[in-house]
Formats: C-alpha cells, sequence, structure tokens
C-alpha cells in the first residue's frame, strides 16, 4: 500500500491546514512515487478521478475530511443578520480570551468580511492577544459615537457626522494584515475607564452598521458589571470551560445562569459550547465527551502556540486546532441562520 510508506506522506497531508499547503504535499508525494503531478489550477479536468484515487491511496481519511471541510465551508459562509453579536463568556478564569481571538480571525478568514473584536475585560486581556499597533483608545470611539460623556471635551471632538469606517480603522487597534479582526479596546497603558454596560450597548447599536460579525470578550461570569448589558445585546452565545471536571461543572454553572438571565428572551438554543485541554495529564485523567449538555459542544486541543498569553499568531496556530476553531465557528453562524429563517418565516406568517 501506498499509504504505507514514503515517509508518512499521509500524516503530512492530514497536518495541512489550508487547500494550498494540501496541493504542496499532494505534489511532493507525487515526485517521490513518480506518478503524473495533479495540476493545482485544475486537477479534476486533467485527471478526472485521479487526485481522489490518489488521496484514497494514500490514506481513506483524507476522502472523509475534505468531506467534512467542505460542509464546515458550507456552513461557516451562510448569510446570517448583519451586525450579529456574539458573547464569549464562562465562569472559570482561563479560555475566554483566547477562544475570542481564534473565532475572531477564523471568522474573518472564512468569511472575508469585517468583523470586530470588543474587550469588556478591565484587565484588558483581548488587547493582548490581538492587538499589533500600540495605542488604540476605547473613550475615543465611544465619545465619537455619543457612547460616552468625558469628564472634559476635547479641544476639538469629532461630530458624529463624520464617524465612518474609514475614520474608526484609523482609531481601532488593527489585528494583523490581511483577512484580520479589528479590536475596540483600550490600551492598558492609557488606563481608561473601563466600559460600562450603558456604553457597551449604545456603541455596538451604532457599530452594527460597519461590522456584520461583532465578538465580544466577557470578564468572569457572573460577577462582572457589565455582564448583563452584554448578555442581553447578543444573538449568540459561546460558553467556555476546561475539558476537566471542574471546567465542565463551570459550563453547567454558567447555563443556568445564563437561562435564568435570559428566561423573557429565551437563550435556549442559541448556545455553542467549548472544552479547553489544558494539559495532557489532565485529558489522560478525564474522559472528554461531546454529549455533556444539550448545546452543540467542541473540544479545542492543547496548542502551545496560541495558549500562550502573548499576541495571538493566527498562521502559526496547529491545524488541529484551526479545524476545532472552523467547527465551532460553523456551529455559531449556522445558528444565527437559522434564527435569521426562523424570524423571516414567523414574519411571514403574521
Amino acid at each position: 500500500m501506498i499509504g504505507d510508506s514514503r515517509d508518512g506522506q499521509g500524516d503530512q497531508l492530514l497536518a495541512a491546514s489550508t487547500p494550498s499547503q494540501f496541493l504542496e504535499q499532494l505534489q511532493a508525494f507525487e515526485r517521490v512515487v513518480g506518478r503524473a503531478t495533479v495540476s493545482a489550477r485544475a486537477p479534476s479536468r486533467r485527471f478526472g478521478d485521479l487526485p481522489r484515487m490518489v488521496l484514497r491511496a494514500i490514506d481513506p481519511r483524507l476522502t472523509a475530511q475534505l468531506r467534512e471541510d467542505r460542509i464546515r465551508y458550507g456552513e461557516i459562509t451562510r448569510k446570517i443578520p448583519t451586525g450579529s453579536c456574539i458573547a464569549v463568556i464562562g465562569a472559570e478564569p482561563v479560555g475566554r480570551t483566547t477562544v475570542t481571538a481564534l473565532l475572531a480571525y477564523a471568522l474573518a478568514e472564512s468569511r472575508g468580511e469585517r468583523v470586530l473584536a470588543v474587550d469588556t475585560d478591565p484587565n484588558g486581556g483581548l488587547y493582548q492577544r490581538i492587538a499589533t499597533r500600540a495605542g488604540g483608545s476605547m473613550a475615543d470611539v465611544l465619545i465619537a459615537l455619543g457612547a460616552r460623556t468625558p469628564l472634559r471635551w476635547p479641544a476639538a471632538p469629532t461630530p458624529p457626522s463624520q464617524v465612518g469606517y474609514r475614520w474608526l480603522k484609523q482609531r481601532l487597534a488593527l489585528g494583523g494584515a490581511g483577512a484580520s479582526p479589528m479590536l475596540l479596546a483600550s490600551d492598558p497603558v492609557r488606563a481608561e475607564a473601563p466600559l460600562r454596560g450603558n456604553e457597551y450597548q449604545k456603541c455596538v447599536r451604532r457599530l452594527r452598521r460597519w461590522f456584520p460579525l461583532i465578538l465580544t470578550d466577557t470578564p468572569r461570569a457572573p460577577v462582572a458589571p457589565v455582564l448583563p448589558a452584554v448578555v442581553d445585546t447578543a444573538d449568540w452565545f459561546v460558553v467556555v470551560g476546561g475539558a476537566d471536571e471542574a471546567g465542565v461543572a463551570a459550563v453547567q454553572q454558567t447555563l443556568y445562569w445564563l437561562r435564568w438571565l435570559r428566561q423573557d428572551q429565551g437563550a435556549g438554543g442559541r448556545v455553542t459550547c467549548v472544552l479547553i485541554q489544558r494539559g495532557e495529564e489532565q485529558a489522560g485523567r478525564f474522559q472528554v465527551s461531546k454529549n455533556f449538555f444539550q448545546e452543540p459542544t467542541f473540544v479545542l486541543p492543547r496548542d502551545h502556540g496560541a495558549g500562550r498569553s502573548d499576541t495571538l499568531v493566527w498562521h502559526l496556530a496547529g491545524p488541529n486546532l484551526k479545524r476545532a476553531i472552523f467547527s465551532v465557528a460553523a456551529s455559531v453562524i449556522k445558528g444565527l441562520a437559522n434564527s435569521r429563517s426562523d424570524l423571516q418565516n414567523s414574519q411571514r406568517s403574521i
């Protein structure tokens, strides 16, 4: 069998996280075995079913993986209401910021549209994970949007009529070049006042016209004062916890609190759960299951590159972690799209 030789080419193909990397690995394999080279532009036009046959010969897992990737891509690119808000919450002290940053990059890359990440944590954890340009000021944006009244007005305040995407782009901390999220957060060096609940609702209501997707990183639930406003504004929730007994209990506690807080609006069915593996020792002692909760549940593997507290480098994240976070993003987008369809159907019935 071909898959049993050539120094584990099947494993290298499985490790490819992008289509271009996959084609490079496939062409390298074909050069080794002396077969015809698959064209990167139109492989099916020249060789018919040869690429699929080669994939099955290398490793049968590849065809299943490609099929899953195709389904995931179809879900993650569905049309959703403009300005949809996703809140990432959790009762544990770790995990929320990393999941928010990963989701922001995954959605910006896969959907190719503007994604805004909002940091409501006074500690500025999301700023440290995403920001690549120092000096971002949340206060300037809030004042210009009319969401915050300053103690002292600047000499030349920006009138609301001049606030637009170009103006925001110059003042928001950027998350990198290309398809990357933008960030509404304060540089911790500036020591600005934390975002309050009424300010959050006002600014998000105005920012929805420029950003189709808004992700919010929250402080630890349920003690943060800004959380009720974030929960009241959100269209979908991502509840984060560790992949161990304490983490599962924390997620369950957060789900109970979330249902109680949104009992008048119904939070059921609008939640995706994420469990993060913290270490190989814990993963070995605790059997992770996706059936802990009624809500869709995903497990993020431990990734040393994404688990640090410094700036997240998206292109250095491992392929397994990327697949897992793309699955989370697809679940969220699918839920938002279905909510949109249900709303349209209810309006037609009225």
